[in-house]
């Protein structure tokens, strides 16, 4: 489970919604997001946070990076992102067990063979995790809870709202049978379907990729990982499609604008600041953690080797 939560929760951060499905896979889906060279020009903040989020259900993460910075910080990440494939390769280790996986879920008995393999994880989280869950969810729930009261940098409202995300949580870990083999055999399904649409064998590739080619694939994971979670209850393109954003206050090339959306049936929201370069808005943060969205970007494809982590969510 920690490589499925590590991975979606960096490309929801990366694409946006920090800053700023269902379980049938679909063949539009699988697809390499198609992007226009060029994102449409944004008339105002709102309209960026609603691009974003539109993008992210589409699994467009060009469309979504071309959004979220002006042309000249585009650039810079995508200079940055080439200067680090060609510093930082993959591992043979890594390389190694990239292909392995790949191998794995795109041969012929794949999905008997990721069965096969689950099975041990689904029967300890039968036997051993399970009967615990409730006292685990409610202990993690009672640190978070603290942590959130005790942070400094929230206001009232967003301490209740994250309080309120934080029990959704908790209710959907505690309602989910992890251990279902044939939930389990639907998001094999879907992690196979991922990988034959990513149409690679080796990590090698990566390395010869173009920064949007990367993207492209990135995208086609990203829309694999919600399918998945998708599979086990928990939709983030509904949550990315119920996003309403409205402007709360503007000055000059500054605005405030509140990100609506509901999350685990929880209605949630938090402001975020924008601003205006060359008569486009764009979040604030994002714009600060440009250099951070083009790695855990590519991460996404590297973390397909973690397949069966996206498929045993218990484990």
């Amino acid at each position: 489970m920690k490589s499925l939560t590590t991975v979606s929760l960096a490309a929801l951060m990366a694409l946006g919604l920090s800053a700023c499905g269902s379980d049938q896979s679909s063949p539009e889906a699988t697809q390499p997001a198609q992007a226009p060279a060029k994102a449409a020009q944004s008339e105002s903040p709102t309209a960026v946070i609603d691009g974003v989020a539109r993008e992210l259900a589409n699994g467009n993460l060009l469309a979504v990076m071309q959004l979220s910075m002006p042309a000249a910080k585009f650039d810079e990440a995508k200079s940055k992102w080439i200067e680090e494939r060609d510093q930082d390769p993959p591992s043979e280790e890594e390389k190694a067990k990239f292909a392995e996986m790949m191998t794995k879920l795109t041969a012929d008995d794949g999905e008997e063979q990721m069965m096969a393999e689950l099975e041990p994880h689904l029967v300890k989280y039968d036997t051993e995790m399970a009967p615990q869950k409730p006292m685990m969810v409610g202990m993690g729930q009672g640190f978070a809870a603290q942590a959130i009261q005790e942070n400094q940098e929230l206001s009232a409202d967003e301490k209740q709202a994250a309080t309120n995300a934080l029990g959704g949580a908790a209710n959907w870990i505690n309602a989910t049978n992890f251990g279902d083999r044939e939930l389990a055999r639907k998001a094999v399904r879907e992690a196979i379907t991922t990988a034959k649409a990513l149409d690679m064998t080796s990590l090698d590739e990566v390395q010869s990729m173009d920064f949007e080619t990367m993207l492209g694939k990135a995208g086609t994971a990203f829309q694999g990982v919600k399918r998945v979670f998708a599979v086990y209850g928990l939709d983030l393109n509904k949550t990315l499609q119920s996003v309403k954003s409205e402007l709360v206050s503007q000055d000059g090339d500054k605005a405030t604008v509140k990100v609506n959306f509901n999350l685990f049936d929880q209605p949630l929201s938090f402001n975020t600041e924008m601003v205006q370069v060359d008569g486009r808005w764009y979040g604030k943060k994002a714009m600060e953690q440009v250099s951070e969205t083009a790695d855990e970007a590519e991460d996404m494809i590297e973390d397909t080797e973690n397949a069966e982590d996206t498929a045993d969510l218990n484990h």
